[in-house]
Parts: structure tokens; C-alpha cells; sequence
């Protein structure tokens, strides 16, 4: 980028002025014009403001050294970036096509230049800072015990959520009763046509003062949600579907409804991993369980079938529990009671998941 110091030599050209008179005009000397011209000083509020009295306005001279003084304080960063930081780059490749391909980040560039634009969108001065930065004791006990999980993946995950979930959409505030209230009307949008349950569930949950979005998953963060309160007590509500199965969308639903319907105001954010094995996540299973399949129904179900299962039986005991087919799959699958290649060609995927 150019020096300011280039501009001004170029104005007084265009001016037929010497660097003598500019000095006289100023009150500076003309030494200090030199300077300034060839590059060896840079451009001073108070020098600014005199200039503007003879060429452009302060501010035009103040934004040109800002501009140069930025510039180089990148291209002084960019050659001092240590190789622990760029190394932090490997994990984050998945990641950082995910970014790109958002408009988040430029491809293209050096990998010096991509740990920058990293600082600035993941909010920090130093990649390797990301493990240090404090979270809730549950979460980096749990963190620390997968060796799937890679913490500067999953922080890069948890920006991802807050920067694609808008809340502008979202007119009411978070209350812990309103997902509990209903949970009935979110259970019936099951029976909607696949390509609208997506949207009828972000207009339903935003009436909760939820933002919900479906995410991808990555390598490195084995993650089913993340849930995050807001300063104007709205909730950001992001969940990733493995395999996309119908049965394990409405299954992790609602767990997460109930984390959420227990959520403590002022928690900040809860991180739910695929591999938590917690009380507070076996009640949440629990609870998904009984608001699809009741413990009581399946029990007599199962004792009522005494032959080996098979389909017209699957689909029996759906319509007993009133939901999809797949679901009472995917439970009698989970539970062992038919393997997982049993009657494959019925489970129901979602696309947009």
C-alpha cells in the first residue's frame, strides 16, 4: 500500500508547489516535509490538521495513515505468526472450506493470511489461545475425556452456529414453559410433508423465542446441539442429524427440548456431545423416549408379539403411539429387538438435514 507520504508528494506536483512553500504554509520545516514525503515519518493528527488547511480536509490525511499504518501492522503480523499457529490450520481445513464456501473467509491466500482472517472471525488474538479460553467445568471434563473431540474444531463449530443462526426473526423471548407448552405441537409436525417440517419447526420454535437452524457436523466435533442464550433472552438453537434418519432427528429433538425446557438462564451455552453419558442425559433420553414411544406402550407391545417381529407388527405399534413408522423402527433397532438391516428400505431420511 502506498504511503501517505507518496499522496502528498503527488499533490504538490499537481500544485507546482515546493516542499519549501508547503513547509512556509504549514509552520513545519522543510525537513520534516522530507520526511514525510520519502516515506520516513508518517502523517500526524497535528500535521494533518495543517494540511487540510492547504490540500484535502485531516480527515482524508488520517485515513490514508490509518490505512498504511493497518497494512503494515498486517504484513509485520503475517511474518511473525508462529508455526504452532499455522499448524492449527490442519484440523480446521474442513472447517475452513465450510467458512469459505459461506463467504466467511477468502480463499486463495498464503496460510499466514488464513490464520488471520481465523482471528478475526472466530473472535481471538491467537489461535492457540482457543484451549485456554474458559468454558463451564461439565464441558471441558467432557472435552477432555474423547480423543474425538479437537477443541479448536469445536470452537470454530460454536462460532459457525452463532454466525448462521439470525435472530432477527425472532420477536419473542426465551421462557422455559413455552417449549414444555408445546412440545405436543412440535411432536405433530412429524406427520408434515418432509420438505416442510424444516420450516414449520423454525416457525414454532421462534414463538418459543428459539432461533433453530440445522448445521453440518464435522471431523473433530461430535456433536448433536448447541444451544446458547442471548443477551436479549432469546435462545440459539443448532442441531446437526447424523446418517439424517428420520427416527434419530425427532429422537435428539427432543432431548434437546428437554435440556432446553431445564436450561438454566445465565448458563451462557450448552454444548450436547454424541458421546455425553451424563444423568442429565439419560433423563433427556428418557424423556424423548416417553414423547415418542411410552415405556408402558412399548412394554405391551413387546410382550403382546411373541413371533419374530415383522413389518405390519412395526407398523401396529406406531400407529398405536401415533407416530411415523420409521420411529418405531428405529426404537425396536436401537433396542436390539431387530437388527439395523431389518425392513433398511423403510427408514426415512431428511435431505434438508
Amino acid at each position: 500500500m502506498t504511503h501517505p507520504g507518496s499522496i502528498l508528494n503527488q499533490k504538490l506536483k499537481e500544485a507546482r508547489m515546493h516542499r519549501s512553500e508547503l513547509a512556509k504554509r504549514t509552520g513545519v520545516t522543510e525537513k520534516h516535509i522530507c520526511t514525510v514525503v520519502n516515506g520516513q515519518k508518517g502523517i500526524t493528527v497535528a500535521f494533518a490538521q495543517k494540511l487540510g488547511y492547504v490540500f484535502e480536509d485531516a480527515s482524508f490525511w488520517l485515513k490514508l495513515q490509518a490505512e498504511y499504518d493497518e497494512e503494515q501492522l498486517r504484513i509485520k503480523e503475517e511474518s511473525s505468526i508462529e508455526a504452532r499457529e499455522l499448524a492449527i490450520l490442519e484440523p480446521l481445513q474442513e472447517m475452513i472450506a465450510h467458512f469459505v464456501e459461506q463467504g466467511e473467509l477468502k480463499s486463495g491466500c498464503s496460510d499466514a493470511a488464513m490464520v488471520m482472517q481465523l482471528r478475526r472471525l472466530l473472535r481471538v488474538s491467537n489461535l492457540t489461545a482457543i484451549p485456554e479460553i474458559s468454558f463451564y467445568a461439565d464441558y471441558r471434563a467432557r472435552l477432555a475425556s474423547n480423543e474425538r473431540a479437537d477443541p479448536y474444531v469445536l470452537f470454530a463449530w460454536q462460532r459457525m452456529c452463532e454466525i448462521e443462526t439470525p435472530l432477527d426473526e425472532i420477536t419473542a423471548q426465551f421462557d422455559n414453559s413455552l417449549p414444555y407448552m408445546k412440545r405436543h405441537e412440535i411432536r405433530a409436525i412429524m406427520f408434515s410433508d418432509p420438505n416442510d417440517i424444516y420450516s414449520e419447526l423454525k416457525k414454532l420454535f421462534a414463538e418459543c423465542g428459539i432461533a433453530f437452524r440445522m448445521v453440518p457436523a464435522f471431523h473433530g466435533a461430535p456433536v448433536r446441539a448447541f444451544i446458547k442464550e442471548t443477551n436479549d433472552q432469546k435462545l440459539v438453537f443448532c442441531m446437526t442429524v447424523p446418517h439424517q434418519r428420520a427416527d434419530t432427528f425427532w429422537h435428539t429433538l427432543f432431548h434437546e427440548l428437554y435440556h432446553m425446557i431445564h436450561l438454566h438462564l445465565g448458563h451462557l451455552f450448552y454444548v450436547d456431545f454424541d458421546f455425553s453419558q451424563g444423568n442429565n442425559d439419560s433423563t433427556a433420553d428418557e424423556f424423548a423416549r416417553e414423547m415418542l414411544i411410552s415405556t408402558n406402550r412399548y412394554r405391551d407391545f413387546l410382550q403382546s408379539t411373541r413371533r419374530k417381529i415383522d413389518w405390519p407388527d412395526v407398523e401396529r405399534l406406531a400407529k398405536s403411539a401415533n407416530v411415523l413408522p420409521c420411529i418405531a423402527l428405529g426404537r425396536l433397532q436401537k433396542d436390539g429387538v431387530l437388527d439395523w438391516s431389518d425392513f433398511s428400505e423403510q427408514v426415512v431420511k431428511y435431505s434438508w438435514a
